[in-house]
């Protein structure tokens, strides 16, 4: 799910009463404990009917449109005394890059007994947004569910199911809205009726995890599940599906004493063996599973012991790293290479790893600026290898020097490129971290700006897919 941070102004939208930026993120574990150990008495489901319902705020996102809401006593439905007005701005308006905040409940409230939120929409013309609840002005979203609503041009009502109500015990996050133009252009839309209900013809029919794929993982990276969804059928006889906070199910492991995974569906390797991972919501059992097999807990790499002073880093916690453009530019047609980049924390101390999966080739840009590198004689890095070492490792590296003329455009006599080649080996191991380090012999290496890692002689069998790198830097010996 997309997280936001918050600016908090007015509720009525015209005025700013202070900044407030809060990081829009789910809370630690620990955070978690309590979540329901409190039951709030109010048990209103009114959000916004003809005006704000008693106790109800608003925050705005953070870059976003501050005066993209309003209140509308000019249009709103079936002749009602006002409604909530959304103006979403143009692409490259200076006021933001889109509409939307929180409207959430100073005073928490219990909607255990409702299922659904719904609301009456319409648009100037057909358009998009993200539309939900569950998120509040401090950015917490333990219970956070939303959809992709499609809104029509004449006023319609719409659903938003409930995964859970039980766990709604007291929630401030009633509704969140957020919009971006729509082919570059902005445009108008409405809402009005904002309310929860409890419908007997809102019926769940599936709930998904891992988006009810049932699929392998091996490696220590830690997992967080995703692709979680339910699917609800609705009154009008269509249907909804709803993106589901991990807090909604309650995941399970068939073999703890090697994998567990907590409440927000972070799984946890914990000694050698295979695992699965399933889940319910309430008494429904989800579609999808993750089969973890597990080589037990995290091994971080060597710590790097080198003197700072002769080291350039590209991608270290160890070292302060130069400014990086993208460690994946995604190189279209032809790069098929995906990032699925991790941390894991250890005593309060958070280390971060890139991934590579799908890998056939990806770069590291850095050229804002361009790096002199003539005292460095080599480049270090750690790569992990989950799983197995294919039977056709054929690691290439490129570093490339862009010229007097600083721009990587192949200039005959201007660029310059060191290629270096990781043949496979005795010493190309799986499942542990290797170190590899690497002579960088080049003619000019004062304007250096891109880092490529490769697959070559493909044609020789199943190449390498998936690997995880650490301390990437030169160094001078």
């Amino acid at each position: 799910m997309k997280k936001y941070s918050i600016i908090k102004f007015r509720k009525i939208g015209l005025a700013l009463i202070g900044l407030l930026f809060v990081p829009g993120c789910q809370n630690d574990v620990s955070d978690l404990k309590n979540i329901d150990a409190t039951v709030s008495a109010n048990k209103s489901g009114d959000v916004f009917i003809d005006t704000f319902s008693s106790g109800l705020d608003y925050a705005a996102f953070a870059d976003s449109d501050l005066l993209g809401f309003q209140v509308d006593s000019d249009v709103a439905y079936n002749g009602s005394a006002s409604s909530m007005r959304f103006d979403v701005p143009n692409v490259g308006d200076p006021d933001g890059g889109f509409t939307g905040g929180a409207f959430f409940s100073t005073g928490a409230r219990n909607l255990t007994g409702y299922n659904v939120l719904t609301f009456w929409a319409k648009g100037l013309q057909a358009s998009t947004i993200e539309i939900g609840f569950g998120l509040d002005n401090k950015g917490s979203q333990d219970y956070k569910a939303s959809c992709t609503q499609k809104i029509s041009t004449t006023w319609k009502k719409y659903y938003i199911p409930i995964p859970d109500a039980s766990k709604l015990k007291s929630e401030k996050g009633l509704l969140y809205v957020s919009a971006g133009p729509n082919a570059g252009n902005g445009f108008t839309f409405w809402l009005d009726e904002v309310k929860y209900e409890n419908l007997v013809d809102v019926i769940l029919q599936e709930a998904l995890i891992n988006s009810g794929q049932s699929t392998t993982k091996t490696g220590p990276a830690p997992i967080t599940i995703g692709g979680l969804t339910t699917k609800y059928s609705l009154p009008n006889g269509g249907n909804q599906v709803v993106n589901t906070s991990p807090n909604y199910f309650d995941f399970s492991s068939d073999n703890v004493a090697a994998v567990s995974v907590n409440s927000k569906g972070v799984v946890e390797q914990l000694s050698t063996g295979t695992a699965t991972i399933t889940a319910k919501l309430g008494n429904l059992a989800a579609i999808g599973s993750i089969k973890v097999i597990s080589s037990g807990p995290f091994v971080f790499p060597p710590v790097p012991t080198r003197d700072k002073a002769n080291v350039v880093s590209v991608f270290s916690d160890f070292y302060p790293s130069i400014n990086v453009d993208f460690f994946n530019g995604y190189w279209q047609p032809y790069q098929t290479t995906l990032s699925n980049d991790f941390e894991v924390k250890v005593d309060g101390k958070v280390d971060k790893f890139l991934n590579y999966t799908n890998f056939n080739f990806v770069g590291n840009q850095f050229t804002n600026p361009l790096v002199d590198l003539s005292q460095m004689t080599h480049l270090h890095l750690n790569m992990y290898i989950p799983g197995e070492v294919p039977s056709n490792f054929n690691f290439l590296i490129t570093v490339s020097d862009f010229g007097p003329n600083g721009k990587n455009d192949g200039t005959t006599g201007d660029d310059t490129r060191k290629q270096l080649f990781v043949p496979k080996s005795d010493k190309i191991k799986a499942n542990e971290w290797l170190t590899i380090e690497l002579p960088l012999q080049m003619s000019t290496k004062n304007r250096v700006g891109l880092i490529i890692y490769e697959n070559i002689k493909a044609e020789l069998g199943p190449s390498l897919k998936e690997f995880y790198l650490d301390n990437v830097y030169f160094y001078k010996e």
